[in-house]
């Protein structure tokens, strides 16, 4: 597995991320949106896509 953080979008105390992660035969593409709570990023909500592909 690969894991990649493709981008991240910082507004004050709210963020987003864009996270992908390579399988062999399928790729999850994550839009993680974070709040910054008391001092510590949290992830606060996950919206998700699968794409199947071929074996390599």
């Amino acid at each position: 597995m690969r894991c990649e953080i493709a981008w991240l979008e910082v507004a004050g105390d709210a963020a987003t991320a864009k996270v992908v992660l390579d399988y062999p035969t399928f790729r999850f593409i994550d839009y993680l949106h974070l709040l910054k709570l008391e001092g510590r990023w949290a992830i606060v909500d996950k919206v998700y896509h699968r794409e199947d592909r071929p074996a390599r």
